[in-house]
């Protein structure tokens, strides 16, 4: 969090942000490690799917995939689905770094949106420790996505997975802060 967003935010308002954040994870100050996923006790919640997961973040940082996930040829079906899959969740904040001219000619255009979507889910339950012992994952998009291990960060491509291990029914999310994509078909 920079300087400017911290000013923003009062103490009280930093402390609730804290307590209630996304998936009761404990969310380090500065997302620069990737840190496990730990539900605060008191707070655990029954594990629901992937995409019900990322509907229920009361810190609401997955509007975009809400938004595009029924739009890449309803893949919000396949995330509900038994499984298993590990996927790769952009944040808001990773989405807004794409301009939005960039996003809305994406949208606009079905099959390459369901190509960069695919491309940040793999098949199979994968934990950040499993991850972090392979050099490639093969996507549900067809490419593979490199993997590198720095210290206590971990990196999928270019994305720093800033928490990892958010367990659903179906599967695995671990949250980058950078969107993953693969090279566009013509």
């Amino acid at each position: 969090m920079n300087s400017a967003n911290l000013k923003k935010i009062s103490g009280t308002a930093l402390a609730a942000a804290t307590l209630v954040s996304a998936f009761c994870a404990q969310v380090p100050a500065l997302a620069d490690q990737t840190v496990q996923y730990k539900c605060k006790e008191g707070f655990e919640r029954p594990a629901k799917d992937i995409v019900n997961t990322l509907k229920d973040n009361d810190v609401e940082r997955f509007t975009k995939l809400q938004e595009y996930l029924p739009q890449a040829f309803g893949l919000d079906n396949t995330l509900k689905n038994k499984g298993p899959f590990t996927y790769f969740a952009a944040t808001d904040k990773a989405w807004g770094k794409i301009p939005d001219d960039d996003q809305q000619r994406l949208v606009s255009n079905k099959k390459k949106l369901k190509e960069v979507m695919t491309f940040s889910i793999v098949e199979g339950k994968l934990s950040a420790d499993a991850i972090k012992k392979m050099s490639k994952l093969k996507t549900m998009e067809g490419e593979e996505l490199n993997i590198r291990v720095d210290g206590d960060k971990v990196y999928i491509n270019k994305a720093l997975v800033t928490i990892s291990d958010v367990p659903c029914v179906n599967g695995t999310i671990h949250i980058v802060d950078t969107v993953l994509m693969p090279t566009l078909k013509q």
